[in-house]
């Protein structure tokens, strides 16, 4: 393994890790840190994270970063799949809520 492969990979681990632990923060705990700006479903955010955090790993090491990457064809592309219904998800949550209709008003007409 040269040094170049190694920090790559050592890159991938802390980045997708970083992911996971934030996903994972944000289902237990219902908390994002503030440079999200997620405030409306922080939970659906953080399932998000999680499926893209999966789906990158899946993605990274089974191809590119993989020494073996002849055995597991298809299976990088599943991991962008996955990658890309968490980019989804989380793009879904960001989205704002319908405001309710409040009981007993009407609208001018």
């Amino acid at each position: 393994m040269t040094v170049m492969f190694a920090t790559l990979v050592g890159i991938g681990v802390v980045c997708v890790v970083g992911m996971a632990v934030l996903g994972l923060v944000a289902v237990v705990a219902g908390w994002t840190p503030r440079f999200t700006g997620i405030e409306e479903r922080p939970r659906l955010w953080g399932a998000g994270v999680l499926l893209s955090a999966f789906g990158l790993t899946a993605f990274l090491f089974l191809g590119p970063l993989n020494s073996t990457h002849h055995l597991y064809r298809d299976l990088p592309l599943i991991g962008m799949g996955l990658n890309l219904a968490g980019l989804a998800l989380q793009s879904y949550a960001r989205r704002a809520r319908p405001l309710p209709q409040l009981p007993g008003r009407t609208t001018p007409s």
